[in-house]
């Protein structure tokens, strides 16, 4: 029984001097020099963008391995749009921007259990207008490489598979004439605009196609064809802007904007109500398709009520596109006011009488 207890103490401190024993740095014993950072993963080594263009996290740095420490990364810019002028580069862990370089941290991530841990970061970039028509400038992106303690030192990418990307800056179009604003009466129904081309040019001398938006079509639609725009009228009056795009073979694009005026007309009477006479008992009578004695030159819906000065002598309403007619007690002549009101809220009224002998 002493032996087993013997046996079994001097095991439970073998586990406790094994349990004790420092656990092996992942990144120790790994080589320090020839390694890379991988760097745009999956990004093609050239690609077109346009002035005014933001990629966000685009290119990413990811440290092969983390050293559990802080990297720090550098990238060169060259090429004729390498300047504060033309691109913005923005990140997390960004130290600066210059003219000619980038300079940013690729952070230490904790392990949080695990043994090996890919330290990354990435940047996002903004191609500013510099407003000069530069034809097809360019700026490439080279990563020259990681530093960290101890003299580690890391290749930027794999060869020059991994190690640079180009950016082709494309202009966008410009606005060589500004559309003038546009008013029209409300019943004009379609207008246009022709020779669309005339208002814009391309740097790049790209062909350009044309679209067009309305703030609200409430007022009017708007659309494209060819180089002409159609301005089709809608049911409301009021004052909205339009904006005609011209897009380039590459997506570049740039907007003319104008205002469009929509003057109200209001409602007319298209044929005057006849007066009516009855005899005492006639009960009531019905006026069929009530709307078609008004007209609205938006050709809008108009809402349309009748009114009886004396209620004593007939009573009238309105449902739908009927006017009704109800006898009232007494004999005499009443005055009805017949009003309709389009949706700018505009009025015209008519007027008839109704006779109960």
């Amino acid at each position: 029984m002493k032996i087993q207890y013997i046996f079994f103490s001097l095991l439970f401190l073998a586990g406790i001097f094994y349990g004790c024993e420092e656990i092996e740095d992942p990144a120790e014993g790994l080589q320090t020099q020839d390694l890379f950072v991988q760097y745009a993963a999956g990004l093609p080594d050239s690609i077109v963008v346009n002035e005014g263009d933001s990629l966000e996290d685009y290119i990413t740095l990811q440290a092969p391995i983390s050293f559990e420490n802080d990297l720090n990364a550098t990238i060169s810019l060259t090429g004729e749009a390498a300047s504060l002028a033309d691109i913005l580069v923005a990140g997390e862990d960004l130290v600066e921007q210059t003219s000619d370089e980038v300079r940013l941290t690729i952070p230490f991530l904790p392990a949080n259990g695990e043994d090996l841990v890919t330290d990354q970061t990435s940047i996002s970039i903004k191609f500013l207008d510099d407003g000069e028509d530069d034809i097809n400038e360019t700026v490439t992106f080279i990563l020259e490489g990681a530093t960290g303690p101890d003299g580690l030192s890391l290749l930027g990418g794999r060869g020059e598979l991994r190690k640079k990307i180009t950016f082709i800056i494309n202009n966008n179009p410009k606005v060589i004439s500004s559309l003038p604003d546009l008013t029209l009466d409300q019943g004009f129904k379609m207008d246009t605009i022709l020779n669309l081309g005339q208002l814009f040019s391309d740097p790049e001398n790209q062909d350009l196609t044309y679209s067009a938006s309305i703030e609200d079509d409430s007022i009017a639609s708007v659309s494209v064809s060819g180089d002409t725009l159609f301005i089709e009228e809608g049911n409301y009056a009021d004052i909205k802007e339009i904006t005609v795009f011209a897009t380039d073979e590459d997506g570049g694009n740039v907007g003319n904007t104008f205002e469009l005026t929509v003057n109200n007309i209001a409602p007319v009477v298209l044929t005057p109500f006849t007066d009516l006479v009855y005899n005492k008992g006639f009960d009531a009578d019905t006026i069929l398709n009530v709307s078609s004695y008004f007209n609205d030159p938006g050709k809008a819906p108009l809402a349309i009520k009748a009114t009886s000065k004396y209620d004593s002598i007939a009573t009238t309403s309105v449902s739908g596109d009927t006017l009704f007619i109800t006898e009232g007690k007494w004999r005499g002549v009443t005055e009805v006011t017949v009003t309709a009101t389009d949706l700018n809220d505009a009025i015209i009224e008519d007027l008839f009488m109704i006779t109960n002998n």
